[in-house]
């Protein structure tokens, strides 16, 4: 069965997700790949810093923000806060 990946991004904590072949997400600022997220159980994410080279960082289970929060402040990013 063939399965079809939405193209689409959206914007959380001033990092750009982009939705990934492989069905998670991509995770940059300004352009730049700084990690990866997937959804594991109910509304949790696991999330990874990309390492070059490697597989990535884990980085814990988190809800969809805060697995966004989680990669910016592995690669040293202040995440913007929600007014």
């Amino acid at each position: 069965m063939e399965r079809r990946i939405p193209s689409s991004t959206q914007e959380i904590a001033g990092a750009t997700l982009t939705i990934s072949t492989m069905g998670g997400f991509s995770v940059e600022i300004d352009g730049r790949y700084i990690g990866f997220m997937h959804a594991t159980h109910g509304a949790l994410f696991n999330a990874y810093q990309r390492v070059p080279g490697e597989r990535g960082n884990w980085l814990g289970r988190h809800s969809k923000e805060g697995a966004v929060r989680a990669i910016m402040r592995a690669n040293g990013l202040v995440p913007t806060e929600v007014a």
